[in-house]
Protein backbone atom coordinates (compact mmCIF):
# COMPACT_ATOMS: atom_id res chain seq x y z
CA UNK A 1 0.00 0.00 0.00
CA UNK A 2 2.55 2.63 1.16
CA UNK A 3 0.75 5.72 -0.14
CA UNK A 4 1.50 8.05 2.79
CA UNK A 5 -2.01 9.20 3.54
CA UNK A 6 -2.63 12.47 5.33
CA UNK A 7 -6.11 11.61 6.56
CA UNK A 8 -8.02 8.38 7.22
CA UNK A 9 -11.80 8.78 7.05
CA UNK A 10 -13.90 6.39 9.09
CA UNK A 11 -17.66 6.51 8.63
CA UNK A 12 -20.83 4.57 9.28
CA UNK A 13 -21.68 2.40 6.29
CA UNK A 14 -25.42 2.94 6.64
CA UNK A 15 -25.90 6.36 5.05
CA UNK A 16 -22.48 7.82 5.84
CA UNK A 17 -20.77 6.99 2.58
CA UNK A 18 -22.15 9.90 0.54
CA UNK A 19 -21.05 12.41 3.19
CA UNK A 20 -17.65 10.75 3.51
CA UNK A 21 -17.21 11.23 -0.24
CA UNK A 22 -18.08 14.94 0.05
CA UNK A 23 -15.54 15.34 2.86
CA UNK A 24 -12.95 13.40 0.86
CA UNK A 25 -13.47 15.59 -2.20
CA UNK A 26 -13.16 18.82 -0.20
CA UNK A 27 -9.95 17.64 1.45
CA UNK A 28 -8.42 16.46 -1.82
CA UNK A 29 -9.08 19.91 -3.35
CA UNK A 30 -6.67 21.17 -0.68
CA UNK A 31 -4.07 18.57 -1.75
CA UNK A 32 -4.58 16.14 1.14
CA UNK A 33 -4.14 12.44 0.41
CA UNK A 34 -7.23 10.77 1.86
CA UNK A 35 -7.87 7.11 2.61
CA UNK A 36 -11.45 6.06 1.98
CA UNK A 37 -12.11 2.32 2.02
CA UNK A 38 -14.36 2.26 -1.07
CA UNK A 39 -11.50 3.60 -3.16
CA UNK A 40 -8.64 1.65 -1.63
CA UNK A 41 -10.08 -1.74 -0.64
CA UNK A 42 -11.67 -3.25 -3.69
CA UNK A 43 -10.14 -6.71 -3.38
CA UNK A 44 -11.83 -7.81 -0.14
CA UNK A 45 -8.65 -7.68 1.99
CA UNK A 46 -9.60 -5.32 4.79
CA UNK A 47 -8.19 -5.84 8.27
CA UNK A 48 -4.45 -5.49 7.74
CA UNK A 49 -4.70 -2.80 5.07
CA UNK A 50 -7.03 -0.68 7.19
CA UNK A 51 -4.69 -1.02 10.18
CA UNK A 52 -1.73 0.01 8.00
CA UNK A 53 -3.59 3.04 6.65
CA UNK A 54 -4.60 4.15 10.16
CA UNK A 55 -0.99 3.89 11.35
CA UNK A 56 0.24 5.76 8.30
CA UNK A 57 -2.19 8.71 8.42
CA UNK A 58 -1.46 11.34 11.08
CA UNK A 59 -5.16 12.34 11.10
CA UNK A 60 -8.01 9.92 11.87
CA UNK A 61 -11.34 11.54 10.99
CA UNK A 62 -14.43 9.76 12.35
CA UNK A 63 -17.71 10.75 10.76
CA UNK A 64 -20.73 9.54 12.70
CA UNK A 65 -24.25 10.08 11.41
Amino acid sequence: MNKNYDIFISYRRDGGDKYARIIQSALEKHQYKVFLDFDELNDGVFDNRIKEAIKEAPVFFAYLV
